[in-house]
């Protein structure tokens, strides 16, 4: 059930593929930018691990996750062996991952325009047939694919990727939201990144 709506079989099938969809797209196509920042502005297709722990997610997708989850794991492994020898587990530093993605199925989405902003640029939501805000892109960037204002039937994908290392080493949150029409294209891609250390 989605919001008192039975969801179909048919429906829950068309769900699982558009995870797959945005769980494989390369991002770069619609954002511009490479999936890694290994400092400095330093964009890439493949991290440089020499630089680690300070490499960032630009954008994200299963892949971009898996090979941060990994060097974080390894790290944390390696780092685990060496303190435990020297009996100094203090040095191990903590690590957070989350990585979560939400299906909002066969929705009729419009683009409006919100001038009431409290920037001095208005900056666009994504609402539903009642008026429920489901996309704002008051902070980061919207991408529309298409000349079109309103979705009929669209599936929505959120993604939400946060990694935390250390106390105050790196951190990064990635806030993706993607409309997909009935075919599976992505028709708007919105993202907000930010990246600190």
């Amino acid at each position: 059930m989605y919001k008192g709506t039975p969801i179909t079989s048919t429906s829950f099938e068309k769900g699982v593929k558009v995870l797959r969809t945005a769980e494989s797209y390369n991002y770069s196509v619609i954002f511009g930018i490479p999936p890694y920042d290994c400092g400095g502005l330093n964009y890439t297709f493949e991290p440089d691990f020499k630089e680690y722990p300070y490499i960032w997610p630009n954008w994200v997708n299963r892949s971009v996750f898996e090979v941060l989850n990994k060097a974080d794991s390894e790290n944390m492994a390696k780092l685990s062996i060496e303190n435990t020898l020297s009996k100094d587990m203090e040095q191990i530093p903590p690590i957070n991952i989350v990585y979560a993605l939400k299906v909002i199925p066969e929705t009729n989405v419009t683009m409006v325009p919100n001038i009431r902003s409290s920037h001095f640029s208005p900056y666009t939501l994504c609402v539903d047939d009642t008026g429920e805000e489901l996309i704002n892109s008051e902070y980061g960037k919207i991408i529309v694919l298409n000349s079109q204002m309103g979705f009929s039937n669209a599936t929505i994908v959120k993604i939400s990727y946060q990694n935390v290392y250390g106390r105050k080493d790196r951190l990064s949150f990635i806030d993706q939201d993607l409309i997909l029409d009935d075919e599976l294209n992505i028709v708007v891609a919105k993202y907000y990144c930010g990246n600190f250390v």
